[in-house]
């Protein structure tokens, strides 16, 4: 339990946080990330400004991180009187650092949770109608990584039902039922994802900062794409054996029940706090600038048959994003005693035409590097229709 007891955190005295941010807090153990719209000679020089009088501290305590390898699947089970739907939580060990294997695992991800095409999705949910809902995630570390996986069950479905459907598409995998289009079509929707993250600054910083701090180099951030690229199925079927060993794996299984923990009021109103002088500590500048974003300039045009077109080029970003908005097809004109209509007839959308089924179109949308969303616009009279894709596509 990393985040400790409540003994434990009781027992922390003053002096021992005053060590450990004097060790772990020094600069020479800090990795500070500056993205954006601003002028490298003058950033650089408010930096030394405020932060290179801060003294460097002995080097921090190397971790050892290696563990045993798992030889046996582990179990737990958590009764949440709070808990909606029964769900099963499945993790397996990945091996440290990010490299091409790291890549293959996460198209092997991809392939199994994400996205209407997805193995997952179109057996458990699809076909058998076993779970209702289901998601994944994997998180390379600087010591083992994790590959986990969420089914939330159908009503009236039990767990072993569950697995045993989740298990039959694994082993597919595992013993070779994957294609190299079908990893191409992952592919392009990974590069679509990773590509729309992008676009924020923030994020940006955020990958370089976690890359330099996990992996000990922010330049292997531009290597993931590359790795990505050379990802074939052979790689994806290895990574599915390795990784998606029953023996590996530790499952922890959500029932509703139990009872919720009572809340307690206090009686006895707080004394207030003391005033206190704000302070600015090192003098930090705070900017009185104005955030100024302008949008591309528009073009409007309306088709014979009506369609108001807007057009806004903007060549500094690789995606184009097609948005329809949809007047009258909102919640707000739903007729009288049937309100779920709009948004059903919006979520048909995505379930097929009378010439694709559900799942070409996934499929064909995942190979052209195209994400849909389909939902409420923000004028509650209207439903919106969102395209994003590559541009190069």
């Amino acid at each position: 339990d990393y985040v400790g007891t409540d003994e434990g955190l009781r027992a922390v005295t003053a002096q021992e946080i005053n060590d450990f941010f004097r060790v772990f807090y020094a600069p020479n153990n800090a990795v500070l990330t500056i993205v954006g719209d601003f002028e490298p000679r003058a950033a650089r020089e408010k930096v030394e400004k405020f932060f290179e009088h801060i003294p460097a501290q002995p080097p921090a305590p190397d971790i050892d991180l290696t563990e045993p390898e798992q030889t046996a699947e582990r179990r737990k089970q958590i009764t949440d009187p709070f808990a909606t739907a029964a769900r099963t939580y499945i993790g397996y060990k990945i091996d440290a650092g990010t490299s091409k294997e790291g890549e293959a695992a996460t198209v092997l991800l991809s392939l199994l949770s994400e996205g209407a095409a997805s193995r997952l999705h179109q057996r458990l949910i699809g076909e058998l109608e076993v779970i209702d809902t289901l998601g994944g995630s994997i998180d390379p570390r600087k010591g083992r990584g994790l590959m986990a996986m969420v089914l939330i069950h159908a009503a009236g479905r039990d767990e072993a039902t569950v697995l045993k459907a989740y298990d039959e598409v694994v082993d597919r995998i595992r013993e070779g039922a994957i294609t190299n289009a079908e990893v191409a079509r992952v592919r392009t929707r990974l590069l679509l994802a990773r590509t729309t993250e992008m676009q924020e600054t923030a994020r940006r910083a955020t990958l370089l900062g976690e890359f330099a701090t996990k992996f000990g180099d922010a330049r292997l951030v531009n290597r993931r794409d590359a790795w990505l690229r050379d990802v074939d199925a052979d790689d994806v079927r290895k990574a599915a054996q390795r990784y998606l060993d029953p023996s590996r794996r530790t499952i922890v299984s959500v029932v509703r029940g139990g009872t919720p923990l009572p809340s307690f009021k206090s009686t006895t109103s707080p004394s207030p706090s003391p005033a206190v002088k704000p302070e600015r500590f090192n003098r930090a500048p705070i900017s009185k600038d104005l955030v100024r974003v302008s949008l591309p300039s528009t073009r409007e045009t309306t088709l014979p048959n009506g369609l108001t077109l807007l057009r806004g080029e903007d060549s500094r970003v690789s995606l184009v994003v097609a948005r329809f908005e949809i007047r009258g097809a909102g919640p707000l004109n739903a007729p009288a005693g049937n309100p779920a209509l709009p948004l059903l007839a919006a979520a048909m959308l995505a379930k097929g035409t009378a010439s694709r089924s559900s799942l070409q179109t996934a499929e064909q949308f995942d190979t052209l590097g195209v994400a849909v969303a389909i939902g409420a616009s923000p004028d509650p009279g209207a439903i919106s229709v969102v395209a994003t894709g590559l541009r190069e596509n």
